[in-house]
């Protein structure tokens, strides 16, 4: 596995390094590294006896792993560059074993969705650093609206029945992290991320802060993104759109990559720890 998993790192810092400078992962980066992975595999299964079910298994875990890719991406859990990222690496989890392939698929993605939240709650930070005063008062207006209200009623409740049942206590403080984590994640979307550009740089995939109206007809914001259609449409008629700017989420796979490495010794400590 080290000589595929150190091609698949150095893959995925050029990701990284793409996603970073312009938000985007050249599909030919995930290609690359997917038929490396692909050529690895049989290269090293041509020649054993049991060569012809090997491969049959790879293939059949290969679609399981797009099939996964795609769900993730349908349910906008990942963009459409990083969906494809996750796919290019299925190469690197399968092992004999199809249970064992799918446990270190399972474990990645784990990986994958705790580094995204440490990496993104970091990057978050510095945006609540930088634009303190915008942020404010965006949340002065936040909190005002029903929905906190009624989430603020709810860990009043759960204050008081913790007096009873101690159990209470661990929703009432729950319940407090999510409401502030959610109002600031909203404020750091709708205050930081936002980006006006020149519409000739606009890039297909770019996502609108908000519908916009060009000559006579509205081009909606959509988890997709801008097609090349609506960006030359756009170009014709307007001369700058204000898009939002999303994380490089490519870090996250960089660091979930290199905890997978030692996933041994993570596994072995949690147990230890339960």
């Amino acid at each position: 596995m080290n000589f595929l998993f150190f091609v698949y790192l150095i893959g995925v810092i050029i990701a990284v390094y793409q996603d970073v400078k312009r938000r985007e992962i050249d599909n030919f980066l995930n290609l690359f590294l997917f038929f490396s992975g692909f050529a690895y595999f049989i290269f090293s299964t041509v020649g054993k006896t049991d060569s012809i079910s090997m491969i049959l298994a790879f293939c059949f875990f290969i679609v399981i792993c797009a099939v996964l890719s795609f769900g993730l991406y349908s349910a906008r859990a990942f963009a459409g560059g990083d969906a494809k990222l996750l796919f290019a690496l299925s190469p690197l989890f399968f092992q004999l074993s199809f249970l064992y392939s799918t446990f270190n698929l399972g474990l990645f993605i784990v990986l994958l969705f705790l580094s995204g939240a440490v990496y993104g709650l970091v990057f978050s930070s510095f945006f609540l650093i930088r634009d303190f005063d915008r942020i404010k008062k965006f949340l002065d207006i936040e909190f005002r609206k029903k929905v906190y209200l009624i989430t603020f009623c709810l860990i009043i409740i759960f204050f008081i029945l913790g007096f009873f049942f101690r159990a209470a206590f661990l929703f009432c403080i729950l319940g407090i992290v999510f409401m502030i984590l959610f109002a600031l994640a909203r404020a750091v979307d709708a205050v930081s991320m936002m980006k006006k550009i020149k519409s000739i740089n606009l890039r297909e995939g770019d996502w609108l802060m908000q519908d916009i109206h060009v000559n006579g007809k509205i081009i909606k914001k959509t988890w997709e993104g801008l097609s090349e259609k609506e960006i030359n449409f756009i170009k014709k008629h307007k001369k700058e759109v204000i898009i939002k700017d999303g994380l490089p989420y490519a870090f996250a796979f960089f660091i979930a990559l290199v905890a997978y490495y030692f996933k041994d010794i993570i596994l072995l400590w949690v147990f230890r720890f339960f």
